[in-house]
């Protein structure tokens, strides 16, 4: 196998991983910071099957400017500080795996 192809399935296996990450943490600041090691993974993908420009602006665009504004209205509103009380429904994680 060529290094190429090897570095293209790491890459997708730690972009699956990273995004599972993203959509099983509780604080929506870590989820976010997942979003973007998601995002850094897929420029590589796609940099990875020549498309660099699609890549470049996969970092610039995504990675860079709209996670920055994710991130600020996160610490702007204080969403760790409305987790005061959580109601867990047992049932809930059964409904999803059944999805």
């Amino acid at each position: 196998m060529s290094p190429l192809l090897i570095a293209f399935w790491g890459f997708a296996v730690l972009a699956v991983i990273t995004a599972g990450m993203c959509i099983t943490r509780r604080s929506p600041l870590a989820s976010a910071l997942w979003l973007i090691v998601t995002m850094f993974c897929l420029a590589v993908l796609f940099t990875l099957l020549d498309a660099p420009f699609i890549g470049v602006l996969q970092v610039l665009v995504y990675a860079g400017a709209i996670m920055v504004l994710f991130l600020f209205v996160i610490m702007l509103l204080g969403a760790e500080m409305l987790r005061t009380h959580s109601t867990v429904l047992t049932w809930q994680p059964a409904v999803a795996g059944v999805l």
